[in-house]
């Protein structure tokens, strides 16, 4: 009895967890199969089913394609491929249309835009519903400032270079031709002198920078006409005429004039006049230079000058 049972439970045991030698698993069998399945092509065969693919292709490109609606990149407005027109508007003639046919841009096709002055492109949807494009905002002017801070300081030194040569001009004709009263002709006489053509003449004390310069701007045996020049906080000096009339007129500056022992504070157009023999002095009292003009003459002026 005993070896019976023994027999009869190795019987209903489980198959042995160890394959047989000759025999194969199920998951061998599907990984087989798998292999099979996943074969790799041949050149040949990736040849023809490349060509395969080339032609289908081929086919569809050539089928019409259907009316689409795009959006404008960065507008958000639609339009109809085939059917869009353009109408330039009066900004600018450039701007051209979305081009039509197949597998086209719809985009606008436009100059280069100055983004930096905020040039954009106007658009506007017609009562069809098609997009235009009216032209290109300008946006903000330009800042030509700098250029034409350069282009006045150009005409302004041209101009300096006219007067220039003007000036030189006017310097050398310098005789003109008036009548003599006596003989009834035409004679020569100097009647105009230029400033610029004076010749100036330092103060007799040889300071270095001198303190005032004298010119002699027409002269004669009777009268003498010219200019003196102050540097600023100057004086001339006490002076004395022995033998003429000064006449003193103040063109430029702050002076004070004394006269024996007066003294008068002069503006521009201020004038005087200093009788022979008596001591008088000029003083410059702003930090400008100081121009007067003055005349000599021998002719009395007062009456205590009368003579027998």
């Amino acid at each position: 009895m005993t070896g019976r049972t023994r027999t009869a439970t190795h019987e209903k045991l489980p198959s042995t967890p160890y394959p047989l030698k000759g025999r194969k698993l199920d998951t061998e069998k599907s990984s087989e199969e798998s292999s099979n399945k996943r074969r790799r092509e041949t050149p040949s065969e990736f040849e023809q089913t490349t060509r395969k693919r080339a032609r289908h292709s081929d086919y569809s490109d050539s089928e019409e394609e259907p009316e689409q609606t795009f959006i404008s990149r960065g507008r958000g407005l639609s339009r109809k491929k085939s059917g869009s027109k353009f109408r330039p508007g009066s900004s600018n003639g450039n701007i051209s249309g979305p081009a039509t046919g197949l597998r086209r841009s719809t985009r606008y096709r436009v100059p280069p835009l100055e983004a930096w002055r905020n040039e954009r492109l106007i658009f506007k949807r017609g009562q069809n519903g098609e997009i235009e494009c009216l032209g290109i905002d300008r946006g903000t002017a330009a800042d030509n400032s700098g250029i034409a801070q350069m282009q006045r300081k150009f005409n302004r030194l041209k101009n300096n270079k006219t007067k220039k040569i003007e000036s030189s001009r006017s310097v050398r004709s310098i005789l003109t031709q008036v009548r003599n009263t006596q003989t009834g002709r035409l004679v020569k006489a100097r009647v105009h002198r230029p400033f610029k053509s004076l010749k100036w003449s330092n103060s007799p004390d040889q300071v270095r920078p001198p303190h005032y310069t004298l010119t002699k701007a027409f002269s004669s045996s009777s009268i003498c006409f010219g200019f003196i020049e102050l540097a600023p906080f100057c004086t001339t000096g006490s002076k004395v005429s022995q033998t003429e009339n000064l006449y003193i007129c103040v063109i430029k500056g702050h002076l004070e004039v004394t006269v024996e022992e007066r003294k008068f504070i002069f503006n521009s157009g201020d004038s005087c006049i200093v009788p022979f023999g008596v001591p008088y002095s000029i003083t410059n009292c702003s930090n400008t230079k100081g121009q007067v003009s003055f005349c000599n003459f021998l002719q009395p002026f007062f009456p205590h000058q009368n003579r027998s």
